[in-house]
């Protein structure tokens, strides 16, 4: 059985210090005599734990040696700090330069794209600008067509006006022709 001992407490058997594990033989009844008591109080100075519990303790407790003896020097991590500090306060300098220099050109390219929207602006209103002219010429072309093909069908009809009264003149002087001819004869 084994027991961590939670308060130091002197017994007939021996001192139990703080946070020590301890192996008791259950089986003993003179160590249980002075054990039993000491689990069994409220607030209680001995736990009783498992192996699983006790290896579980020792791999923490291990763990926390190797932290201790790897801990590294203050001075020289007091030294590695003030290094480290120069480092980035460098960086940071260079990197705010950095940022500067980009907000500069960022400022350019942003300067270059609004006279490039106010060119394509001016591009696309002469663009509508000729359309709309294009549409205008084209409206007057189509008005002038029109007006010449009307005049083209007045000039068709008189044409045709007269080549029906040269017809009936032809007619007339073929008839007076031939009312002629049989009056001669």
């Amino acid at each position: 059985m084994f027991v961590k001992c939670l308060s130091t407490a002197h017994t007939s058997v021996q001192t139990f210090r703080f946070g020590v594990i301890y192996d008791i033989d259950e089986k003993n009844p003179k160590v249980m005599k002075h054990v039993r008591p000491l689990l069994d109080r409220d607030p209680p100075l001995l736990k009783a734990m498992t192996k699983a519990e006790v290896q579980k303790d020792r791999k923490k407790a291990e763990k926390l040696a190797n932290a201790q003896a790897n801990a590294p020097d203050a001075a020289a991590t007091a030294a590695d700090l003030r290094t480290a500090l120069k480092s980035a306060q460098t960086g940071e300098a260079k990197a705010l330069e950095e940022a500067g220099d980009a907000q500069a050109k960022l400022s350019e390219v942003q300067d270059d794209l609004a006279v490039l929207i106010a060119k394509l602006a001016e591009s696309e209103q002469v663009r509508i600008d000729e359309a709309t002219q294009a549409m205008a010429d084209l409206e007057a072309v189509k008005n002038e067509r029109d007006a010449a093909l009307e005049r083209a069908d007045k000039v068709a009809s008189d044409l045709e006006a007269l080549v029906r009264a040269v017809e009936n003149e032809k007619s007339e002087v073929s008839g007076k022709a031939d009312g002629n001819k049989a009056a001669k004869t």
